[in-house]
């Protein structure tokens, strides 16, 4: 698997609008050079900063090896924002790849990594919203995540995630009712 590096320049860093500017070095390395260190640039959002480079999993018939070994690479090369959803079903795989990380010392811990997920819109239901999350979390295997969005902003006759959604399957989405569970469901998500 070949890997590459985005070339962060401090100057280019500081060249950025207010929010995207950096706020932290890491050290970084590409196959077969030595450490080097640039800057990532980090969004603020309420209490923790979000890397604005990170690794998405999304991958269609996907080999669960392949992802495996992409994020311990990107973690390796100094990736600290995954992102994954329930559709994706990446979420085990990039659970494992985050504890033979933390064993290998490549990450101090779960803590240092931005992690994101998605609910899909099958389970854009209020009484769905909730079980989709604890069944990330479980799949992640991680008490909280970083950051728990809505997939796609629609509501799909509930089942197991899928794509492509029929146009037929698609149905109304009550933001009153859905709003109350998706506050509960974030106060679940970023809880540690």
């Amino acid at each position: 698997m070949s890997s590459s590096v985005i070339p962060w320049s401090s100057a280019a860093a500081a060249r950025l609008p207010g929010p995207l500017r950096a706020t932290r070095k890491q050290s970084m390395a590409s196959p077969g050079s030595s450490r080097r260190s640039f800057s990532i640039p980090e969004f603020p959002a309420g209490g923790r900063a979000v890397p604005a480079v990170g690794l998405g999993t999304a991958l269609v018939q996907f080999v669960a090896e392949d992802v495996r070994a992409a994020v311990l690479a990107a973690l390796e090369l100094g990736y600290r924002h995954l992102d994954t959803g329930s559709l994706y079903g990446s979420e085990q795989i990039v659970g494992e790849a985050m504890a033979e990380a933390a064993r290998r010392g490549i990450i101090a811990s779960r803590e240092e990594v931005f992690v994101t997920t998605k609910v899909w819109c099958t389970q854009c239901h209020p009484d769905l919203i909730l079980p989709s999350l604890r069944e990330s979390l479980q799949n992640l295997q991680m008490e909280y995540v970083d950051l728990y969005l809505i997939h796609w902003p629609m509501s799909v006759k509930p089942t197991k995630p899928h794509f492509p959604i029929k146009r037929e399957d698609i149905m109304p989405m009550d933001v009153e009712v859905y709003g109350k569970q998706w506050r509960n469901a974030i106060g679940l998500a970023l809880q540690k």
